[in-house]
C-alpha cells in the first residue's frame, strides 16, 4: 500500500521549564483526563500541553512492560512494533499515516499484553532525546495509592492505638507509635504519677494526631490517587474506633474524681474508715486515666495506715503500757509533717485519747503528761495534747501520790507530790501535796531508821539516821527509847520508858558490855574444903557503857554510862571452879541490883 510522503519534521521548539514536582500528579491527572475515555487506563505521562520533542517521530504505548529491556522494536530498518491499534491517535502529536513498508519486507505486530498497573512512554530508537531531566524515559511515576483522609486518620491516631498509621499502611510505625504509648503509660501509671508527666502524655498523644494528619495530607499532594472519594465514611469508622477509647477516659477521670471528693469529705470529717471505703474502689482503670489523683490517693492510704497503727498504740498506753506513747505520737507527728491534708484524721485520734484519758490509772497518767509535757506547741493539732496537760496532770499526781503512798512506795510518792509543786505551784492541790510531800518525807526517813535498825547489833548505833518525826529529846519528861542491850537489865525497866517502835521512839539507846563501876563495899568469906581457906571480895555497881541518840535529829545525846547499885555482902556468893582446882570466888563482884536499882541508874537517861 502507498502511504503518502512524511511532512518534513518541524524544530524542535525550546525546552519547557521544569514543572514543580508537587504539581507532577495534579499535571498527569489532567493528561489523563485529557486523552482516555472513563475507565480505561492511563495512556500517557507527559504532562498535559506538553509538545512532542520530536513530533515525527512515532510514539510506541505499551502498557504493560515498564522494563526498557522488554519493549520490542520491529527488524532493523523496518518499521517499529507498535502496540497502538491502527488509527490510535498519538497523544504526543496528530495522527500518523500507517508507514510505508518496504518492498519484500513484513510488517510485525507485537500484541499488546494484559492492561498495565502503571503506563509508560516509550520514545523510538533514532528519535531526540529529551532534554527536560523530568520527562527522560527513564523516570517512572510514583504508584497510585488508595486515598485517606487526613481528618480520618487524626482522629484515628486520637485513640492512641496507632489506628491512623494503619490506615496509611505504616505498620512498623503504628508498631513503634504503640510501644510507645504503652510505655508512656506504664510510667504515668506506676512511677511518675504526677500532673507534669500527664502533661507529657498529652503532649505525646497531640503529636500523634498531628503526625497522622501531616502524613495523610502529603500522600494525598505527592501520588496517584486510586480514589478520592467517602472521606466522610472514614471520618465515621474512625469515630466509632476513638470516640468509644475516650469516652471511656472521660468517664474513668469522672469517677476518680467522684473518689477523690469523698476522700476529701472524709478527711475534712477525719474519718479514715471513710476514706478507706471510698479508695477501695479504684482499679487499674483509674491508675492510667488520672494517675496524679490515684497518687494522692496513696497517700491518704499510708496516712490512714499511720493514724491506725497510732491509734492502737495509744489505746495501749491508756491500757497500761505507757511506752507505747513516744511511738504513737511519732507516727502521728509523722503524718503531721509528711502527708499534709489529714490534719483532721489525726485530730480526731488526739481527741478519742484525751477524752479517755481521765478514767485512766493515775500513775500512768502522770507518766503520758510527763511525755506529753516535754512536747512544745507548734501550730499542729497537736497542740491539743499540750494543753490538756495542765487541765489532767495535777489531779493525776496527787491520785498516783496517794496510792503510791497506801502502797507503802515512799520515795516515788513523794516524787509525784513534789511534781505537782514544781510544776503547778498555784494549782488548788498544791496543799494537798505539799502534806503529801511531808508524810512521805517521813515514810522514807522511817523506813531508813527501820532497816538501820535491823541488824544485830544496829547499824543505827555506828551510822545513825534522822527521823524528823520523832518528838523531841528534852528535859522534864519522858523520852521513851528504843534500847539495844547485850544484857537484860534494860528489859527490867519500866514500859513507859521502853517505845514500841520506831515511830514513836525519842532515843535510841545503844548499851554495851556492864564493867565494874564504884566500889560498893569489901567482905571476905571462906572457901574452901573444910572452909580452911579466905578470901576478900569487893562488890562493884554495875558500869554498863552507851550512847544514847536522839531520832528526831539523830545527834549523840549520851556518849558515856550508867552506873546501877544494887545489895552487896550476901551471905553466901556463888562462883565457877576451874578443873578439880578451887581457887575460890573472885576477887571483884557485882552488886545484886533490883528494878527499882536498875530504874533509878536508867533514869537520868530518860527523865533527865
Amino acid at each position: 500500500m502507498d502511504h503518502p510522503p512524511q511532512p518534513e519534521p518541524e524544530p524542535t521548539p525550546p525546552p519547557a521549564p521544569s514543572p514543580d514536582p508537587d504539581t507532577i500528579p495534579e499535571l498527569f491527572a489532567e493528561h489523563e483526563r485529557s486523552f482516555r475515555a472513563p475507565g480505561d487506563p492511563p495512556i500517557s505521562t507527559l504532562p498535559a500541553g506538553t509538545d512532542n520533542p520530536v513530533p515525527s517521530a512515532p510514539v510506541v504505548h505499551n502498557p504493560t512492560p515498564t522494563n526498557p529491556s522488554e519493549w520490542s522494536f520491529g527488524a532493523p530498518g523496518g518499521p517499529p512494533n507498535s502496540s497502538l491499534p491502527a488509527g490510535t491517535d498519538n497523544p504526543g502529536q496528530a495522527s500518523l499515516p500507517p508507514a510505508e513498508t518496504p518492498t519484500g519486507s513484513a510488517t510485525t505486530w507485537t500484541p499488546a499484553p494484559e492492561a498495565p498497573s502503571e503506563p509508560s512512554t516509550t520514545w523510538v530508537p533514532g528519535s531526540e532525546a529529551l532534554t527536560e531531566p523530568a520527562l527522560t524515559s527513564s523516570w517512572i511515576p510514583e504508584p497510585p495509592v488508595r486515598y485517606r483522609d487526613p481528618l480520618a486518620v487524626a482522629i484515628a491516631n486520637a485513640s492512641l492505638f496507632s489506628v491512623g498509621y494503619l490506615l496509611l499502611g505504616k505498620k512498623l510505625l503504628a508498631v513503634a507509635a504503640w510501644l510507645v504509648t504503652i510505655t508512656l503509660v506504664i510510667i504515668l501509671a506506676a512511677e511518675a504519677r504526677s500532673v507534669w508527666f500527664e502533661i507529657v502524655v498529652l503532649g505525646w498523644w497531640v503529636a500523634v494526631i498531628a503526625h497522622g494528619w501531616f502524613l495523610a495530607r502529603r500522600r494525598g499532594r505527592r501520588g496517584h490517587q486510586l480514589r478520592r472519594s467517602g472521606p466522610a465514611k472514614q471520618r465515621l469508622g474512625a469515630l466509632a474506633f476513638t470516640l468509644p477509647v475516650l469516652l471511656v477516659v472521660g468517664l474513668l477521670r469522672w469517677d476518680a474524681a467522684r473518689i477523690a471528693q469523698d476522700v476529701a469529705d472524709a478527711k475534712h470529717d477525719g474519718d479514715c474508715d471513710r476514706a478507706m471505703s471510698a479508695l477501695d474502689q479504684r482499679w487499674a482503670g483509674h491508675w492510667v486515666t488520672d494517675a496524679p489523683l490515684t497518687a494522692s490517693g496513696d497517700v491518704t492510704v499510708e496516712a490512714c495506715q499511720q493514724v491506725r497503727r497510732a491509734s492502737g498504740e495509744l489505746r495501749d498506753v491508756l491500757s497500761g503500757d505507757t511506752a507505747a506513747l513516744e511511738p504513737g505520737i511519732n507516727r502521728l507527728k509523722t503524718v503531721l509533717t509528711d502527708k499534709p491534708g489529714h490534719e483532721m484524721m489525726v485530730a480526731r485520734i488526739l481527741d478519742a485519747f484525751l477524752r479517755y484519758l481521765p478514767s485512766a490509772d493515775p500513775c500512768d497518767i502522770s507518766v503520758i503528761t510527763n511525755s506529753l509535757g516535754r512536747m512544745h506547741e507548734n501550730g499542729t493539732v497537736l497542740d491539743r495534747v499540750v494543753a490538756a496537760v495542765p487541765r489532767v496532770a495535777p489531779a493525776a499526781l496527787v491520785e498516783c501520790g496517794d496510792n503510791l503512798m497506801a502502797a507503802q512506795q515512799w520515795q516515788p510518792a513523794r516524787d509525784r507530790y513534789q511534781q505537782l509543786l514544781d510544776q503547778y505551784p498555784d494549782h488548788k492541790l498544791a496543799p494537798q501535796a505539799q502534806d503529801g510531800v511531808q508524810k512521805a518525807t517521813l515514810a522514807i526517813e522511817l523506813a531508813n531508821v527501820l532497816t538501820l535498825l535491823s541488824g544485830t547489833p544496829p547499824q543505827y548505833c555506828t551510822n545513825p539516821a534522822a527521823y524528823s518525826g520523832a518528838a523531841p529529846f528534852g528535859a522534864g519528861k519522858a523520852n521513851p527509847a528504843l534500847f539495844y542491850s547485850a544484857d537484860d537489865y534494860t528489859n527490867r525497866l519500866p514500859a513507859a520508858w521502853k517505845a514500841p517502835d520506831a515511830a514513836n521512839a525519842v532515843l535510841v539507846v545503844c548499851a554495851g558490855t556492864p564493867e565494874f563501876g564504884a566500889p560498893v563495899e569489901t567482905c571476905g568469906y571462906d572457901y574452901g574444903i573444910g572452909y580452911t581457906q579466905y578470901k576478900v571480895i569487893t562488890f562493884h555497881k554495875v558500869k554498863i557503857p552507851l550512847r544514847a541518840f536522839e531520832l528526831k535529829t539523830g545527834r549523840v545525846v549520851i556518849d558515856g554510862w550508867v552506873e546501877v547499885g544494887g545489895a552487896s555482902c550476901p551471905p553466901t556468893v556463888q562462883y565457877t571452879e576451874i578443873g578439880y582446882t578451887d581457887f575460890g570466888p573472885p576477887s571483884d563482884m557485882y552488886v545484886t541490883p533490883s528494878d527499882a536499882d536498875v530504874q533509878a541508874g536508867f533514869a537520868p537517861l530518860i527523865t533527865p
